[in-house]
C-alpha cells in the first residue's frame, strides 16, 4: 500500500496547522476502516483495518459528524474496543475525528491525535481543513481508478482492435469509472461510402440489453450526435428532460431519470464516433475530472478508426502511440508512486501482449 503522495500531505497538513502530534487517514473498505496513510508515526505501527461499528473513527463516518474525544482512556466506545481484543494506543489521548465529505459522499476519516484537548477554534479549523483535504482525496481516487481504467481500455482495444464494434471491455469501464449506469458509442460514417447520407450506429453499450447494438440510422435523426459531429467539441445537456436536441428521446430520459448527458466525439482528423454517457439517479452531473478521463477514452479509441493507417502503422508504432496517449493523463491527474506502478505494470502488460502478436 502506498503512503505518499496526496493523502499522506493531507494527513500531514492536518497535523501541522492542528499542532497535534500525529495523523492516521482510513477509507471504508465493507465493514472496516482501512489504513490509507500515517503521518508522525510510522505506517507500520498502525493497525491497518479497524471496524466501523464501535469505534469512534466509525461512529464519525456514519454520521458525517466530527467527534471531539479529550481523553479516548475514558471514552466507552475505545473500552469496549479494547475488551473485544483491540490494540490499545499508548500514545496522545487526545482525539479528533473527522470526517472527510466531498459533495455529500463520504470519503474516509481523519484521526488526528494530540497531547491537549483540541479547543473549539481547533476544532473549527480542523472542519474548514477537511473540506479541502476531502476535495484532494477524491482527486487522488479518482486518479486511481480512472488511470486503471485507461490502461484496462488500451489492453482491450490492442486484443480486439475493430471500431465496427467496440468491444464490451470499453464501454463497461468508462462507465465504471465514472460510476455511470449507461454508457454508448456511436460510430459515425457515410452509407455505402458516399459523401452524402451521413449515419451513426450504436457500436457498443452498457448495459448491453437496453442497447440496439448495430442500429443504424440517418444522423438528422440524432440532432444531439449532429452537433457533436458538427463543433467537434466535447458537449453537455443538462436539462435533458426537455432540451430541443433530445426530443427524440424525452420519454427515455424521464423514465431513466437521466440529469445529465456528456457526449465526447472520438476524433481521428475528423469526428468518427462520439461516447454517450448518462447522469442517473444521485448522479446529477459529470466534474470536470469525469469529462477529462472521457477524452482520453476517446483518444485511444480513436486510435483503431483508421484500420489501413492501423495495419500500415504496424503494432509496434500502435503500442507506442497508447502508452503516449497514457503518459498525458499525467497533465490532469495527480502524480504519485501509485499511478507510475500503474503505468509501469500496464506497459509491460501491453508489451507481453505485443510479444503474443508477433510470434503469431
Amino acid at each position: 500500500m502506498d503512503t505518499q503522495g496526496v493523502i499522506l500531505s493531507i494527513a500531514q497538513q492536518l497535523t501541522e496547522e492542528l499542532g497535534a502530534v500525529r495523523c492516521t487517514i482510513r477509507a471504508p473498505k465493507g465493514k472496516n476502516l482501512r489504513l490509507e496513510a500515517s503521518f508522525g508515526e510510522d505506517f507500520k505501527n498502525r493497525i491497518l483495518s479497524i471496524p466501523i461499528e464501535g469505534t469512534i473513527a466509525g461512529e464519525a463516518v456514519k454520521t458525517g459528524q466530527t467527534i471531539n474525544i479529550p481523553n479516548i482512556n475514558l471514552d466507552s466506545r475505545y473500552i469496549a474496543y479494547l475488551n473485544q481484543g483491540g490494540k490499545k494506543d499508548d500514545g496522545p489521548k487526545s482525539l479528533l475525528a473527522i470526517p472527510l465529505i466531498f459533495e455529500e459522499r463520504l470519503l474516509g476519516v481523519a484521526q488526528v491525535y494530540a497531547e491537549k484537548p483540541f479547543t473549539p477554534k481547533k476544532i473549527v479549523l480542523a472542519e474548514a481543513l477537511s473540506r479541502s483535504a476531502a476535495m484532494a482525496f477524491y482527486l487522488e481516487q479518482f486518479s486511481k481508478i480512472s488511470n486503471a481504467a485507461l490502461m484496462k481500455i488500451a489492453k482491450v482495444i490492442i486484443a480486439d482492435y475493430s471500431f465496427e464494434r467496440i468491444p464490451f471491455g470499453v464501454v463497461d469501464a468508462i462507465a465504471l469509472a465514472l460510476e455511470a449506469e449507461r454508457c454508448t458509442i456511436y460510430r459515425i460514417f457515410h452509407r455505402d461510402g458516399e459523401r452524402n447520407g451521413l449515419c451513426c450506429e450504436i457500436s457498443a453499450g452498457t448495459p448491453p440489453k437496453e442497447h440496439g447494438i448495430g442500429l443504424c440510422e440517418s444522423l438528422s435523426q440524432h440532432p444531439d450526435i449532429g452537433r457533436v459531429f458538427r463543433e467537434k467539441i466535447p458537449i453537455t445537456i443538462d436539462s435533458p428532460k426537455n432540451d430541443p436536441l433530445t426530443r427524440h428521446f424525452w420519454d427515455m430520459v424521464s423514465k431513466k431519470n437521466i440529469n445529465q448527458i456528456l457526449y465526447v466525439p472520438i476524433l481521428n482528423q475528423e469526428v468518427h464516433g462520439v461516447i454517450v454517457l448518462d447522469a442517473t439517479g444521485e448522479k446529477e452531473y459529470f466534474r470536470p475530472e469525469e469529462i477529462d478521463f472521457c477524452c482520453q477514452a476517446a483518444n485511444l479509441i480513436a486510435l483503431i478508426i483508421d484500420r489501413d493507417k492501423f495495419f500500415h502503422q504496424g503494432l509496434n508504432e500502435l503500442r507506442d502511440d497508447v502508452l503516449n496517449r497514457l503518459t498525458v493523463l499525467a497533465g490532469f491527474t495527480r502524480r504519485t508512486s501509485e499511478y507510475m506502478k500503474i503505468i509501469t505494470e500496464g506497459a509491460q502488460e501491453i508489451e507481453s501482449l505485443f510479444s503474443k502478436y508477433r510470434k503469431s
